[in-house]
């Protein structure tokens, strides 16, 4: 293995780190507007909020996540907006 494996793998998960916590920040912002504007139930937009922080802080506890549960807060507010139709 070459020496500066290490610091590839070092540097790849502070990416996808900084991209996840960016990531839930975004998500738990999308979901107070989502209150605000009045586009879905306010369910939906307390699910997302509450969904982005919990999972934000489960990646500051164990520092690790799986990066498809960032899909599922918009999976729900698009289905809500297509039986809203």
């Amino acid at each position: 293995m070459p020496a500066y494996y290490e610091l590839l793998a070092q540097w790849g998960f502070a990416l996808f780190y900084v991209a996840a916590v960016i990531g839930f920040l975004a998500l738990a912002a999308y979901g107070a507007s989502l209150l605000q504007v009045g586009l879905v139930p306010a369910w939906a937009g307390w699910a997302t909020l509450a969904f982005s922080l919990a999972l934000l802080v489960q990646l500051l506890v164990t520092g690790d996540t799986l990066s498809a549960f960032h899909y599922v807060p918009p999976m729900l507010i698009g289905v809500l907006l297509l039986l809203r139709g």
